[in-house]
Parts: structure tokens; sequence; C-alpha cells
């Protein structure tokens, strides 16, 4: 669908009323005039605490304007308003929430109903202490030469020029971001761990849609 004409987006806004897509998609329809924001009655973002810096989500609600009466409701969903590791939470979630509420024109809410805590999930938690002194030579090795392997490959990738409304931009964007976490895992828990990390993130790009 990256690149649809404007008659064949005419035709599913004919037939459907509603469209499910990466937010990447939606901003390209708003950037050629396939769509106006009047035409548009809610809007759902998922994982809405990404709508930061230059991400398509920020992007979307700078196409905004004044005229509130024009604009659609929005609706944002996410589990963790905070994604990346802090040391003061407490100060730190409220600034990040004023900000999410300021950039998606929204108030942020949270479910206080305990019919919901029914069907929420309750794991059970177990702290293992490790410690990477007592680790062998071989793991030692085999960290360092897997670490070899990613670090090329992450610098490849921060020196590729793509652009944001391309269509290779979601795919680039992933990549790097998989390969982080690999790095990170192997560096804090091993070849073990970084080998389940690096599956579940394969199962995730084989259901994304490029």
């Amino acid at each position: 669908m990256d690149f649809w004409n404007e008659s064949e987006w005419e035709k599913e806004f004919n037939e459907n009323n509603v469209l499910v897509m990466i937010a990447q998609i939606f901003l390209n329809l708003l950037n050629h005039s396939y769509i106006q924001l009047s035409q548009v009655n809610l809007l759902i973002f998922d994982e809405c605490h990404h709508a930061k810096k230059k991400h398509p989500y920020r992007q979307i609600m700078q196409v905004f304007d004044g005229k509130r009466a024009d604009h659609p409701k929005i609706m944002g969903l996410t589990a963790s308003v905070v994604n990346k590791k802090v040391k003061d939470l407490g100060n730190l979630l409220e600034s990040e929430i004023r900000e999410l509420e300021c950039t998606l024109r929204s108030t942020c809410e949270t479910s206080q109903d305990e019919e919901v805590e029914r069907f929420a999930a309750k794991p059970r938690e177990e702290v293992l202490t490790c410690s990477n002194d007592d680790m062998m030579d071989d793991s030692r090795i085999l960290i360092q030469k897997l670490q070899d392997v990613l670090a090329p490959g992450l610098d490849f990738l921060q020196d590729s020029r793509v652009s944001r409304e391309g269509p290779l931009w979601n795919a680039l964007s992933y990549a790097k971001f998989a390969l982080r976490e690999c790095q990170e895992t192997l560096g804090e828990l091993g070849p073990w761990a970084c080998n389940r990390v690096a599956g579940y993130l394969i199962k995730d790009l084989g259901m994304m849609h490029v």
C-alpha cells in the first residue's frame, strides 16, 4: 500500500468505516492530501508513548491546527508511559504524562475497575542473582565474538541514510532496535538470554508488514 495512488485509497475510504495501518502510512496520506483530518472521526494510536521527537505519531499530531471542531477524537493506548531506564521514576513519570497529554491533545487515564483485574496477567516473579565473576573463559570468548558480529551491523545501520517517508524507514528502525536489544541482553545476561531475545525479535519481524 506504500505505492497506492489516490483512486485506490478513495476506494478503501468509500468501502470501509475502519482502517488499520502503521502510523507512517497515515502520515503519508495526510502529506499527499489523500485524506483530511476533518474526514476522520477517531484516531487510535497503539503504544502511544512513542509519540516523541520525529516519530510518525508526533508528526501526525503536528498536522492539527487550532480549529478543534474539525479534528478527530484521539485515543492513545499504552501499558508503559515510560519506556526507558530511569532512577527517579516519580518526577519523570509525571513529566512524561504531561508531555504525552500535550502532544496528543488528550488526558491520561488508567482503569481502577476491579473487574478488569480479573482478566489481567498475574505473573509469579523470581529474582535470580548472577555474577559475571563466575563466567567461564569459553563464555567470555563467545560473548566477545558475538559482540564483534553485532557491533559492525549496528554501525552500518546507524550510517544508513533512508528517507523517513520511504518504505524502508520502518525496517531500518526495527533493525537498529533489534540489534541494540541483542547487544544489551548479551552484555547483561549472556549468550543464552541473547539467543532467546533474538528469537522473539525475529518472530516479531515476521509479523511486520514493511
